[in-house]
């Protein structure tokens, strides 16, 4: 089993100064940055920079949204998309699995962080099985991890441990859409309190609820 991790500390110092009614220079972070790549080939196939919707699938390998992400803070028209890529010649092994921008004032367009958003949480992705990602979210030294897999019925899904409004426990819920909740230090965003979901659970009941973290190590 080959294990990859990829780094990458990320947060958007110009969607905070935004979510504090400051004016901020209209920039593509995708001009500034690094972006997840599993390794040289899938670095070369998976589009690297501004990229519209329908162009995310190509003729080797087939894109899936998992989760989509808005924020209590910073520009609105900024999403944040869980993607993956199955390569179509090896339809049981993941082959990328990516976070990055969504514009949906721009038809779900797709972009890269920049380096201006890497100040405020760390990435880490793990390659734990050829079908099997993990992707931990670290801010505020609390964890929130997704297990990334491939299902029976041959497409990548999200899970994640949920506690749900209800009180109860779900360790493996499917989650499709949520929202990070800021931390506020008079007002200001300064870290991620929680992160809210949508999720459903194994009996295919939806519920909603709070991404159970761990501590950073």
């Amino acid at each position: 089993m080959r294990s990859s991790r990829v780094h990458a500390r990320i947060v958007v110092a110009a969607l905070l100064a935004a979510s504090c009614n400051r004016p901020t220079e209209p920039r593509d972070p995708a001009a500034h940055g690094d972006v997840q790549a599993t390794d040289a080939r899938v670095a070369e196939l998976v589009p690297m920079g501004p990229t519209p919707v329908e162009q995310l699938s190509t003729e080797t390998l087939e894109h899936t949204e998992l989760l989509r992400l808005s924020r209590d803070f910073g520009k609105q028209e900024f999403e944040i998309a869980l993607d993956a890529w199955v390569d179509r010649a090896r339809p049981r092994e993941l082959a990328a699995v990516r976070l990055w921008w969504a514009r949906p004032d721009r038809a779900d367009e797709r972009s890269p962080f920049g380096t201006r958003t890497r100040r405020h949480f760390e990435i880490i992705d793990e390659r734990l099985a050829p079908d099997h990602w993990r992707i931990n979210l670290v801010s505020d030294r609390k964890v929130f991890a997704f297990d990334i897999r491939i299902e029976d019925e041959g497409r990548p899904v999200a899970h994640a441990s949920v506690r749900g409004l209800d009180g109860r426990h779900v360790e493996r819920c499917r989650v499709e859409r949520g929202e990070l909740k800021a931390r506020r230090v008079v007002g200001v965003p300064a870290g991620i309190d929680e992160l809210m979901v949508s999720c459903t659970d194994a009996d295919g009941t939806p519920m909603q609820g709070t991404v159970v973290w761990s501590p950073a190590g």
